[in-house]
């Protein structure tokens, strides 16, 4: 007797809605999207060793840095990731910030760009 009622995947509704609607229909049981979830260890092929960013981050006082990133369904014009940068530097705060590599293309005309960021970044 099978009792599951279905699946969950490490995705969004946003990015793989069509697929998990097809499969709902394939395997008759819904298919439900809980993500991203991003892992909670390294994986063993990354050194904490030799990972800059851990690095300096081990050098900071506790809960004196922030973290900040938008995820993987917000798209940013450059003018805005500029400001938030801007505003980020003067806030003297120390942070790191997740821009993924899908950030650097226009999602919806398929271009390369490269933000002009300061220097520091």
């Amino acid at each position: 007797m099978d009792i599951k009622s279905g699946d969950i995947h490490n995705t969004s509704k946003v990015i793989d809605g069509q697929f998990l609607d097809l499969l709902a229909q394939v395997e008759s049981k819904q298919q439900w999207a809980i993500g991203p979830i991003l892992p909670t260890k390294l994986h063993n092929n990354i050194s904490n060793n030799n990972n800059i960013c851990l690095e300096w981050l081990n050098k900071q006082p506790l809960r004196s840095v922030l973290y900040i990133s938008f995820g993987t369904s917000t798209i940013f014009s450059d003018r805005v990731v500029t400001e938030l940068a801007m505003g980020l530097e003067q806030s003297k705060q120390k942070f790191i910030w997740v821009l993924r590599e899908a950030d650097r293309g226009d999602a919806f005309t398929e271009e390369a760009r490269r933000f002009e960021l300061p220097e520091e970044f």
